[in-house]
């Protein structure tokens, strides 16, 4: 993937707590404009804390925010600490089965979408199918629509980045689906 100057890759870093290392990421692009590098982790980091320790299981942490500036090569790192234990109940999911955001854009296809993946859901508020509670869904699809409002509000502009072309593409929507998804990679050490 291709981080054009001006924008960056922040990873959202979860930990399960007594597990040791990370045991979850995931990734959100931005465009940063001409604001310092660290200002947007803060506020960024922040703003997604927001959206996830509320229906994050007791039993994690989202840990840090770590940005990666453009141009690869050379785009400096800056990280922020968080430390947010998740205020739902204990019994989580296992680390490998997660909530998937859809990021929508206005192109269709495999280039006009993206997903992230957030650990942590209460196991008592998914059903068998693996559907997810209306109650929790709503809550998060309700905190979602708010951080990209206040992202966009703050001049953090969501973006899709791409292999291909250093041209980012805006995220319009993030949509919480209704049903777990799983992701077998997550479990290797």
């Amino acid at each position: 993937m291709i981080i054009p100057p001006g924008h960056g890759l922040i990873a959202f870093h979860f930990d399960l707590l007594g597990a040791g290392a990370s045991r979850a990421v995931t990734t959100l692009g931005i465009s940063v404009g001409n604001d310092f590098a660290q200002n947007a982790v803060e506020f960024v980091g922040e703003a997604f804390s927001d959206v996830v320790t509320p229906s994050l299981s007791s039993a994690w942490v989202l840990a840090k925010a770590v940005i990666k500036m453009g141009p690869n090569a050379t785009g400096p790192t800056f990280e922020y600490q968080l430390l947010h234990q998740g205020l739902a109940p204990a019994t989580s999911l296992t680390p490998n089965t997660a909530l998937l955001v859809k990021k929508q854009t206005q192109l269709g296809g495999r280039p006009g979408r993206g997903r992230m993946f957030i650990p942590g859901l209460d196991e008592g508020a998914v059903g068998p199918s693996g559907e997810i509670a209306g109650a929790l869904l709503t809550g998060y699809q309700t905190r979602l629509n708010t951080f990209l409002s206040d992202l966009n509000s703050e001049g953090y502009t969501p973006v899709l980045f791409h292999t291909a072309s250093s041209d980012p593409t805006t995220i319009t929507a993030l949509v919480a689906d209704p049903v777990v998804a799983t992701q077998r990679r997550r479990l290797r050490k």
